[in-house]
């Protein structure tokens, strides 16, 4: 089966790293979707359960006659029955939130990792069985989960340090941006992939994500705006089909749920196989990824039979302030864009 035409290990252009991602998406996508499917179905059918008992108890609990006070009694009705309609709300979002927990925790840490691992074989010529990958990476899951945990806790350190200083004038986001961006996105690979700890696969995923911080970024920016686009389709054929449905309608809300899961079901593979490819690129324009494997005795060389480089350099170089600087002016203009189009579309409504 051929992946790419040209699986030699080189600094590759956008469209090249574009090209080699969707080769490899198409040529596993049958085994990734069903992957995928196996962890996302099972919480997609629990949340729906889960959500239509919270929908009926909230639907109850607003309109609920019983509650209603008399006007006369109290100086004031009302229609709600406000201990019942919170006690909905908190089940709805307790169980949205647990589902979406372990459904991200599992598509992350497990089929995330096996998707890593044959997208990384496919880059070196070779295709190995779901079973070849599980046995590859299961001693990488629970440094993959903890160092995933880390960078969420630093993180949320960023975000309330940024709280209370750059929120104020709109700079937060590019600053927030870049951290998730430089750090977060080439973490799975870094830890699945190499035989590091848990600190020093977190300084290695920052140092190589700067390297490539706008491939990654556009990857980040594609994936936003498809779900974004998918969002509003979802919304407008939810209101066409169910012209009539509240919006606590149970067709309308099933309806939403069936068609998001089908869309991150196709979209998560790209995802993973995505960042694994920019990361390899990463490795040999960075660290020479290249010349390391040509120059070992196994031909069956792999990242983790490698010494993983410590993370050169400093911190933050003049070019990664540059880099943040340019993405914070273009995070506030694209802010800026969205506040005159709804003032525009809000104002042509009226």
């Amino acid at each position: 089966m051929n992946y790419t035409d040209d699986r030699s290990l080189r600094p590759r252009t956008l469209v090249e790293l574009i090209d080699q991602a969707w080769r490899i998406y198409r040529s596993n996508l049958v085994r990734f979707l069903l992957l995928f499917g196996v962890v996302t179905l099972p919480a997609t059918i629990i949340s729906v359960f889960g959500s239509m008992k919270a929908l009926d108890a909230l639907r109850a609990s607003t309109f609920d006659n019983t509650t209603v006070v008399s006007a006369s009694a109290t100086g004031f009705s009302s229609a709600f029955n406000i201990g019942a309609l919170f006690s909905a709300l908190g089940t709805f979002v307790g169980i949205a939130l647990a589902v979406r927990l372990i459904q991200f925790v599992l598509s992350t840490v497990l089929v995330g990792a096996l998707v890593t691992y044959i997208t990384s074989e496919n880059i070196l010529g070779r295709q190995p069985t779901v079973g070849d990958a599980f046995l590859a990476v299961r001693e990488r899951f629970v440094p993959l989960t903890l160092g995933m945990i880390s960078f969420y806790v630093i993180y949320a350190g960023i975000a309330i340090l940024l709280a209370l200083t750059l929120f104020l004038c709109g700079l937060a986001g590019g600053v927030l941006i870049y951290a998730y961006v430089a750090m977060a996105m080439l973490l799975s690979p870094v830890l699945v992939l190499e035989r590091t700890s848990i600190i020093d696969g977190l300084g290695r995923a920052w140092a190589l994500g700067k390297a490539r911080v706008w491939p990654l970024t556009m990857l980040f920016a594609f994936v936003t705006i498809v779900t974004l686009i998918e969002s509003q389709i979802t919304g407008i054929l939810s209101r066409a089909l169910f012209p009539h449905a509240s919006s606590l309608s149970a067709s309308a809300f099933i309806f939403q749920i069936i068609t998001l899961t089908i869309f991150g079901l196709l979209i998560a593979p790209l995802w993973s196989i995505s960042v694994t490819v920019i990361y390899y690129d990463a490795r040999v324009r960075e660290e020479g990824l290249a010349t390391l494997i040509e120059a070992s005795e196994n031909i069956r060389t792999r990242p983790a039979d490698l010494p993983s480089p410590n993370p050169a350099g400093r911190f933050l170089t003049s070019s990664d302030v540059v880099n943040i600087g340019i993405m914070c002016a273009g995070t506030f203009a694209v802010a800026l864009l969205l506040i005159a189009v709804q003032l525009l579309t809000g104002g042509s409504t009226r």
